[in-house]
């Protein structure tokens, strides 16, 4: 079990989370939904410790590995699909089973063939492949994601969940995903859980 416990968070003088708890179960997904701003993308930020300012505790990350995906891609420009693959592997595992690793991603997202391609001449959706495919290619027991099909149309979202699901039953790790789509939650959450407040000071679980 992953636990934010009795958190208190502040942004200046705009308090976010008072006393707030929650519990996240390992080897699940889990959905958070709550209104823009409330705090949902706090929690995944606290979670991979790019947030450290704040007072309470989190129990059960202890030698944990994490890997995010971000609301937008955030691939490096410099670096061709295939590098960008490399980069978040490289000294993490031999050479050849990095390239064994490389390759099987970028086939399960359907890059194959863009692999030398540099992000600037990637449409939005393949970016997103991409960041998917590091994401899941980069040893972790923990995966977060924060609105990872916000301004996608309703088809390119559909396919990419799809292909999320797939990577998911491959990979049966934690998951944690940021939404504001009760549909979507729906069909990705084992678990989901709506933020209560504003502040935020509790959580309920929707049952569908």
């Amino acid at each position: 079990m992953i636990t934010l416990r009795n958190i208190h968070k502040y942004f200046g003088q705009l308090k976010v989370m008072e006393d707030f708890s929650i519990d996240f179960e390992e080897g699940k997904v889990t959905c958070l939904l709550g209104p823009s701003g409330c705090g949902k993308s706090t929690i995944l930020k606290m979670l991979s410790r790019l947030d450290t300012k704040y007072a309470g505790n989190i129990v059960g990350l202890d030698n944990k590995k994490l890997s995010y995906v971000f609301q937008e891609s955030r691939l490096i420009p410099w670096l061709t699909v295939e590098e960008n693959l490399s980069y978040v592997l490289e000294g993490k595992l031999p050479e050849d089973l990095l390239k064994e690793r490389i390759e099987f991603f970028l086939n399960k997202v359907e890059l194959t063939a863009f692999r030398k391609a540099y992000p600037n001449t990637l449409s939005g959706g393949m970016k997103q492949r991409v960041s998917l495919a590091r994401a899941f290619a980069m040893p972790h027991d923990i995966l977060l994601m924060d609105e990872p099909f916000q301004g996608l149309d309703d088809e390119l979202k559909d396919q990419l969940m799809t292909l999320l699901e797939e990577l998911i039953c491959l990979d049966k790790k934690t998951v944690i995903i940021v939404t504001h789509d009760l549909q979507e939650a729906s069909r990705l959450g084992d678990k989901i859980i709506r933020l209560i407040g504003c502040p935020i000071t509790q959580s309920e679980e929707i049952r569908i």
